[in-house]
């Protein structure tokens, strides 16, 4: 029989906390995205500004674009997927630290 006393931690209980601390590096990071999406100052308003209007003034183009020139109609694609691509992406970010949160609030109620 081993003198070693018995480990403090279990494998299960480091794998539980690792998680729990990328739970709450989730819930930090989309609060700080959250911010500046949201801070009239900020670069990522200015950037989902611009992407907004140039997504805007695509689809009005659109609307009375000569079908056959197809270049046109790739840049004003490409101006609508581009903005598509910013706010779904960041979204799916906020959703994430959103559900993080959920996890922490649940694992507190345990």
């Amino acid at each position: 029989m081993s003198d070693a006393p018995p480990p403090a931690f279990t494998q299960a209980d480091i794998d539980a906390a690792a998680a729990h601390d990328a739970r709450v590096r989730t819930v930090v990071a989309a609060e700080r995205l959250h911010g500046r999406l949201t801070d009239e100052q900020g670069d990522l308003f200015a950037l989902m500004a611009t992407l907004r209007e140039s997504a805007e003034e695509a689809m009005k183009t659109f609307a009375y674009a000569d079908l056959s020139d197809t270049r046109l109609l790739q840049d004003l694609q490409a101006r609508v997927f581009r903005f598509r691509v910013a706010y779904d992406t960041f979204a799916a970010a906020i959703e994430a630290g959103n559900q993080a949160r959920m996890s922490i609030m649940d694992e507190a109620r345990l």
